[in-house]
C-alpha cells in the first residue's frame, strides 16, 4: 500500500569537471575511501566514495580525474541501467542530509535531487531500466520509482527481518536479502510478484549478519557472506545449496558475467573464480593487502574492483584485470614509505622535496621531478627524526632534525644527490628550520635557537629563553625574524639585528601555539588549537582575527591577503588578510595533513601522516605586497634541463634557468636541424622558467630542443612517441 509520495526538489545541474582546487599526489588518485568503482566500457569507469569522493577515468584506470559531486557527502552507491543511465546516492550520516544523482549522458553531466525525506542511511539502490528503480536504506525503508527517481513511492516494510540488499529480475519479480534476528541469524529472502505491493518471506541458513546477492540470470542467483558462505539458487530463488570451508573466509561482494563466469571478493584481498556456474572456484591473489569490497565483471576482457588499504586513513586500491580475474594490475600509486611528513620545499612546477619519519625514528627525504607522479629516496638516515627541509635554489637543500641526545642538519649542494651531515651538540633534536639568505641561517630545538654563517657547517646558539617551548622560526628578511613558543601562555620572539639580541612579545595568556607566517615584516598570523591571530605591527601586538575553528596546525601566508590554515575539518583560505575563511579542502579524518610547504608566487602543498600529500592546483597571486628583502629564488647560472615527460604524447615541459636578465631564445629542431618552431624569443628577468611544448601536430621522431642566452647555449634530445 501507498503511503506517500516523495518529490525530489532539484537543488542544481552539475557539470562533474568543475574540480576543488586540490589534487590528491600521494596516494593517487585518491587518498578518501572508495566505496565503490563501476566501467561503462573498458575506458570510460568512476569511482565513488566518502567526502565528496567522485572521479572518473576515460583510459581504463590509468588516470583519473577529481569531480565536484556539489555536496560533501559520503558516496555510498553507483549504478547505471545502460549506457546513458546512471545514479549515484550519498549521505552525511552526521547531518542526515542525503542526495541522489542522476546522468542521462553516460556521466558527463549529473543532476542533483534532495532525497532528505528518506531519513535513512542508504544500504542499496538497484534499477532494472532508466525508469525503474529501488533505494533500500536501514530499518527496512524500501522506496520505488517509476520515473527515473523523480519521485518516489514509500515501499517500506514492517518486519522483524533486517534487510541489506535488493535485486530486480524485471519491473515486478524482485527479492530482498538479508537476515532475520528472530531466527538465530538465519538468512532471509522476501519476494515480491507485484512490484513490491506484497510479500512472501522465507528463511534459509544461518550465514550471519551480511550478504551479497548477484542475479546470474532469469532463475539463477548466488550469494555471499563475511563468514564465507557461498548460496546458490537455480530455482528462483526458492531453493539454495550451502557451500562453506573455502580458502578464503570472508566474502564482500560478487558479480558474474554470464551463467559461467563469476567473481568474489574476498576480506583478504584475493578472489575466487568460476567458468562453471560456481560448481568450482580458483583462488587468486591480487596482490592487495586487504578486503575487496565491490567488484564488477564488466566483460570477458575486463573486471575492475577496488579494496581497503589497511595502513592508510582510509583509502582504498583500484585494481583491473584484462585476463578473467587471473592478473591484475593496481591503478593506485604509493610512496614506498608511509612516513609522517614533517616538511614539504617546493622547488618549481614540477620539483619538490619532502622529509619526515617513521615511528618518529628514522628519517627519510623524497624528491619528485614530475609533479609528484614519482618519488625517488634520495636519503635515509637511521635513527634520526627529520621535522624540517628548505631550500636556497635548485641546488643548496637543508634538512634538519636529530634525536633525543643531539640535533643534525642535513646539506646537498648538488639537487638531493649527495648529501652530508652536521652534528649539533644539542640537548634534542632540531625542530624547525629557515634560510632568509646564504651568509645566515637558523635552527631551533625545544629551548634555544641557533645560527649559522657557514652555509650550515657549524653553529651556535644564539638565544635561550628562560622557558619555553619552541616550535616555528621564520625570518621575513635577512634581519628580522620570528621564533614562536609553543606554551599555554603564548610569546613570539623578534630579533631586529640578525639573532643578535630577541624580544618576547605575547600572543595570548591562555592558548599553545602551533605555526606562525610571516608575508612582511610587519603582517604576521600565528595558529592556535581554536583561533587565529593576527599583527599588524611586526609581532607586537595581537588580535584575534578569526572565530574558533578547531584542532588548527599549519598556517601559511602567500602574501599579506592570500592564506590557508589546516584544521581538523580541512584546508580553509582567505583573500582578505584573515578577515574570513571558505573551506577549500575536507579531511576525511582529523590530524591527517599538518604541514604546508609554499614557495611564494609559485607552488603550495600540503602534507601529513601516511605520506599523504596533496597540491594546490589554483594560481597563487604573485607576492607583490612583500618586502624586497624576501628571498627570490634567483639561479646561479643559465641551465636548460631535461623535459618531463619523455617520450611524450603530446605535451611536454621543458626547464630552464635565468641568472641575470637576458634575451632568451628556446626553440625546436628536427633531426636533420630544421627549425620545427620557436618558443621563447624575448626578454626575461631572472628566474626559473618552463615552456611547454604541444606537438599535437608533428609526426613521431627524435628532436632537439636549443637555448640560446648572453652567451649561453645548451640542447637537449627529446622524443615525441604517438
Amino acid at each position: 500500500m501507498k503511503k506517500f509520495v516523495l518529490t525530489l526538489v532539484l537543488l542544481n545541474f552539475c557539470v562533474f569537471g568543475q574540480t576543488q582546487n586540490w589534487d590528491w599526489i600521494n596516494p593517487y588518485p585518491t587518498g578518501a575511501l572508495i566505496n565503490q568503482t563501476f566501467f561503462l566500457n573498458e575506458q570510460k569507469g568512476f569511482a565513488i566514495g566518502d567526502a565528496g569522493t567522485f572521479l572518473r577515468t576515460d583510459d581504463g584506470g590509468t588516470t583519473w580525474e577529481a569531480v565536484d559531486p556539489g555536496i560533501y557527502l559520503n558516496l555510498v552507491k553507483i549504478s547505471f541501467s545502460d549506457s546513458l543511465n546512471g545514479r549515484v546516492i550519498g549521505f552525511n550520516p552526521i547531518s542526515g542530509i542525503q542526495a541522489f544523482l542522476r546522468t542521462t549522458d553516460g556521466g558527463t553531466t549529473w543532476v542533483q535531487y534532495s532525497v532528505s525525506s528518506f531519513g535513512v542511511y542508504p544500504l542499496d539502490m538497484y534499477f532494472v531500466n532508466s525508469q525503474y528503480g529501488w533505494y533500500l536504506g536501514d530499518q527496512n525503508k524500501l522506496f520505488k520509482t517509476s520515473d527515473g527517481g523523480q519521485t518516489w513511492l514509500d515501499k517500506s516494510l514492517s518486519s522483524p527481518d533486517i534487510f541489506l540488499r535488493v535485486r530486480f529480475r524485471n519491473e515486478n519479480d524482485g527479492y530482498l536479502f538479508g537476515f532475520s534476528y528472530a531466527n538465530s541469524s538465519r538468512f532471509c529472502i522476501a519476494r515480491t510478484s507485484n512490484g513490491g505491493s506484497s510479500w512472501d518471506f522465507d528463511f534459509g541458513p544461518y550465514i550471519g549478519e551480511s550478504c551479497y546477492p548477484e542475479l546470474v540470470n532469469d532463475s539463477t542467483s548466488m550469494i555471499v557472506n563475511s563468514s564465507g558462505f557461498i548460496l546458490r539458487s537455480t530455482d528462483f530463488c526458492n531453493s539454495w545449496t550451502f557451500k562453506m570451508n573455502y580458502p578464503i573466509s570472508q566474502f564482500n561482494s560478487v558479480d558474474f558475467l554470464d551463467d559461467n563466469y563469476g567473481i568474489i571478493g574476498s576480506d583478504s584481498g584475493n578472489v575466487l573464480l568460476t567458468s562453471d556456474g560456481g560448481t568450482s572456484w580458483n583462488n587468486i591473489n591480487t596482490g592487495l593487502e586487504a578486503g575487496i569490497y565491490s567488484i564488477q565483471y564488466l566483460n570477458q576482457n575486463f573486471i575492475c574492483g577496488n579494496g581497503y588499504v589497511p595502513w592508510s586513513a582510509g583509502c582504498s586500491d583500484i585494481i583491473t584485470s584484462t585476463d578473467h580475474g587471473n592478473t591484475w594490475m593496481n591503478h593506485t600509486r604509493y610512496i614506498e614509505n608511509r612516513i609522517n611528513i614533517s616538511g614539504i620545499q617546493p622547488i618549481d612546477s614540477i620539483t619538490a622535496f619532502i622529509c619526515g619519519s617513521m615511528n618518529y625514528n628514522d628519517g627519510y627525504i623524497y624528491k619528485t621531478t614530475n609533479s609528484g607522479f614519482s618519488w625517488q629516496l634520495v636519503y635515509f638516515t637511521p635513527g634520526n627524526y627529520l621535522s624540517d627541509i628548505k631550500s636556497l635554489n635548485h641546488d643548496v637543500i637543508f634538512a634538519a632534525g636529530g634525536n633525543y641526545n643531539q640535533a643534525v642538519v642535513l646539506k646537498s649542494f648538488d639537487g638531493g644527490q649527495t648529501w652530508s651531515t652536521i652534528t649539533i651538540n644539542s640537548t634534542s633534536q632540531f625542530r624547525a628550520l629557515t634560510l632568509p639568505d646564504s651568509s645566515s641561517m637558523y635552527a631551533i630545538n625545544e629551548s634555544r635557537i641557533y645560527k649559522s654563517t657557514n652555509m650550515g657547517s657549524s653553529w651556535s646558539n644564539v638565544y635561550q629563553p628562560s622557558s619555553g617551548n619552541l616550535i616555528d622560526i621564520e625570518f621575513p628578511s635577512s634581519v628580522e625574524g620570528f621564533c614562536l613558543d609553543g606554551n599555554y601562555s603564548s610569546q613570539v620572539y623578534k630579533t631586529t639585528d640578525g639573532g643578535q639580541s630577541w624580544t618576547a612579545y605575547q600572543i595570548t595568556s591562555w592558548e599553545n601555539s602551533y605555526k606562525m607566517s610571516f608575508p612582511s615584516a610587519s603582517i604576521g598570523y600565528v595558529s592556535t588549537y581554536n583561533y587565529i591571530y593576527k599583527t599588524t605591527d611586526g609581532g607586537i601586538t595581537w588580535n584575534q582575527s578569526y572565530p574558533s575553528t578547531y584542532n588548527n596546525r599549519d598556517i601559511v601566508f602567500n602574501d599579506e591577503s592570500n592564506g590557508w590554515i589546516i584544521t581538523g575539518y580541512g584546508i580553509y583560505r582567505t583573500t582578505d588578510g584573515g578577515q574570513s575563511w571558505n573551506s577549500e579542502f575536507s579531511q576525511q579524518y582529523n590530524d591527517i595533513f599538518t604541514v604546508f610547504g609554499l614557495m611564494r608566487g609559485g607552488e603550495l602543498w600540503a602534507g601529513g601522516s601516511y605520506s599523504y600529500l596533496i597540491k594546490y592546483k589554483g594560481e597563487l597571486p604573485s607576492p607583490t605586497s612583500i618586502t624586497s628583502d624576501i628571498r627570490v629564488d634567483i639561479p646561479r647560472e643559465f641551465a636548460l634541463l631535461q623535459n618531463y615527460p619523455n617520450p611524450f604524447n603530446p605535451a611536454t615541459k621543458i626547464r630552464y634557468d635565468v641568472p641575470r636578465e637576458s634575451k632568451v631564445v628556446l626553440k625546436i629542431y628536427d633531426v636533420l636541424g630544421a627549425e620545427v618552431t620557436t618558443l621563447i624569443n624575448q626578454n626575461m628577468k631572472p628566474g626559473r622558467y618552463i615552456a611547454e611544448w604541444n606537438a599535437g601536430n608533428f609526426a613521431s621522431g627524435v628532436y632537439i630542443y636549443r637555448m640560446d642566452a648572453d652567451g649561453f647555449s645548451s640542447s637537449k634530445k627529446l622524443m615525441l612517441l604517438k
